[in-house]
């Protein structure tokens, strides 16, 4: 769920399995606002392109904008779905302060969010694993999933009514 006083102005939805794209432009969302997964028919070219124009529309020059993609190509695209958003230009000043002397004649700031989203598939998949576990394959698939693990990990402990279930996930997250 999204917090904060102001609407996001420009978000995206992004999935990519199995090196199959879909993304769909949001606009201005605000926190009753409901979409579809994408359809897996998409380029990464073009979302690249769909997310420079969003940097741009928001005041970065065109080449500041690639060069932040650029960045993130080999992070931010990778398996999963997750949702890209412009952050609003006052939590930005309140998350990262910023002050200059000499005041310049113009300052501006752009800060492009990033939120990792489980699906209820990969929510099953790892509760699956996780129901094997001690099993050595099944830790390291879920050790496989890198950064992605723990978050998933603790969705599916927080839904669990299964105790055992939330010993083994207790236990993993634990490092035992």
């Amino acid at each position: 769920q999204r917090k904060g006083p102001d609407p996001l102005t420009s978000a995206i939805l992004f999935e990519n399995k199995g090196g199959r794209m879909g993304w769909t432009s949001l606009g201005r969302i605000d926190d009753r606002t409901t979409v579809e997964r994408p359809k897996l028919d998409r380029t990464l070219d073009g979302l690249l392109r769909e997310l420079e124009a969003a940097l741009v529309g928001e005041g970065l020059y065109e080449k500041e904008a690639r060069a932040m993609l650029k960045t993130w190509k080999d992070s931010w695209f990778e398996e999963g779905v997750r949702i890209f958003y412009m952050v609003p230009r006052r939590a930005t000043d309140a998350i990262l302060p910023l002050t200059l002397d000499p005041k310049p004649a113009e300052l501006v700031r752009v800060l492009m969010g990033r939120a990792e989203l489980i699906t209820p598939e990969e929510e099953e998949r790892v509760a699956k694993l996780a129901r094997r576990l001690p099993d050595a394959a099944a830790k390291l698939e879920l050790q496989q999933r890198g950064r992605f693990a723990e978050p998933a990990l603790r969705r599916v402990l927080a839904l669990s009514s299964d105790p055992r279930l939330k010993d083994r996930i207790g236990a993993l997250l634990a490092g035992k």
